[in-house]
């Protein structure tokens, strides 16, 4: 599911929300990435969470309001998260760039 642009994020401490009401709780995520869509002149940078026990792929994009608050929150909530991704995304233009940044260790089988 997309949260459409314009929207706003949340930040909580068990995870974040969107105007939209739609809920990430960090120890749902198994996977963070970062990817760009290409909108004809511009590009548009977004962050996707995978849930794969709820089946749900969220993302959210960069003009979101609390995208900023979002990266800062990132570190805590998914520790060992690669920081050092930005220029990997954003360049060459009008790619998609999809960059994995996080993603849970497999739990051991008992």
């Amino acid at each position: 599911m997309k949260a459409p642009a314009g929207t706003s994020i949340f930040i909580r401490p068990d995870g974040f929300t969107t105007a939209q009401d739609c809920f990430v709780a960090w120890a749902d995520v198994s996977v963070v990435v970062a990817f760009k869509e290409d909108w004809f002149t511009t590009d548009e940078i977004h962050l996707g969470f995978w849930s794969p026990e709820k089946d749900r792929f969220e993302r959210v994009n960069e003009s979101a309001v609390g995208y900023d608050e979002l990266l800062a929150a990132l570190p805590d909530a998914f520790p060992g998260i690669r920081t050092d991704w930005f220029m990997e995304v954003a360049f060459p233009a009008f790619e998609v760039n999809w960059t994995e940044l996080w993603r849970k260790a497999p739990t051991p089988s008992t």
